[in-house]
């Protein structure tokens, strides 16, 4: 029963916690249309700048993955960051009994904003940029979401560290540049250097574009489909439990 009890509290702490930051977001037109609709704006741009239609083929499933992460972590950091500063995360943290309940209902808010943002970005890339998919959509829709999500992770950890939207910001160069270089958009892992390319493999955002492209061009998803998702969610679980204990009760 005491089990049950602190199941309860902490789904409650979770909800509240994602009810407050979606009203906050919401009187935030600007942070909120940014990361519904560059991410489409971007993919767009790809495609007018790429020379041909088979270029963009190429290119656009692994875009579907970084373009929602880059957006996602910009929204997730610097939104943590100015509420740590206020003093309202620190207010919170100390009337709950789990700071990872908080830290989970940030994640479900800014996931609930990074599903129709994907959504938009993959109708805009298939409906209307003629990107190909030779199976179901909901397996891209799945891998790019898990994507988002994972840079939600990351850009939560960011913003327990960072002391401002500037440092914030730094963190970009350093959690998901190197991440972008490697994880095969520009060139394949296989065709990398050995060191290279078992670096590529501790990166989640390698999993992702994995999935990503075998999304566009299998019939179905796979076992191996199946342990890239899995990797992507769990390295977000990971990065929001480690940003929730990074983060100080104190005042």
């Amino acid at each position: 029963m005491t089990g049950v009890r602190a199941l309860r509290a902490s789904a409650k702490i979770t909800l509240c916690t994602t009810h407050r930051v979606l009203c906050q977001l919401r009187h935030d037109p600007m942070s909120l249309g940014m990361t519904l609709a560059v991410p489409a704006l971007l993919v767009v741009l790809v495609r007018f700048i790429l020379p041909t239609q088979d270029a963009f083929q190429r290119s656009a499933p692994a875009l579907l993955g970084l373009f929602p992460l880059v957006l996602v972590f910009t929204l997730a950091s610097i939104s943590t960051l100015r509420e740590r500063s206020a003093g309202v995360l620190e207010r919170l943290m100390l009337m709950a009994p789990r700071k990872v309940d908080l830290y989970f209902g940030y994640s479900l808010a800014y996931a609930l904003i990074a599903l129709p943002s994907t959504a938009l970005t993959i109708w805009i890339s298939v409906d209307r940029l003629g990107l190909r998919v030779r199976g179901p959509l909901w397996p891209l829709g799945l891998a790019a979401l898990a994507s988002a999500l994972f840079g939600l992770g990351l850009g939560l950890l960011a913003g327990a560290f960072a002391r401002s939207e500037m440092q914030a910001m730094q963190y970009v160069p350093v959690l998901i540049l190197p991440q972008a270089l490697l994880c095969g958009l520009f060139a394949p892992r296989h065709a990398m250097s050995r060191p290279l390319e078992t670096f590529s493999g501790f990166m989640p955002l390698s999993y992702a574009v994995d999935s990503l492209n075998a999304s566009a061009r299998a019939a179905g998803p796979d076992d191996t489909y199946v342990r890239n998702v899995a990797i992507l969610v769990g390295s977000a679980l990971v990065t929001v439990v480690l940003g929730a204990l990074a983060q100080r009760r104190t005042l």
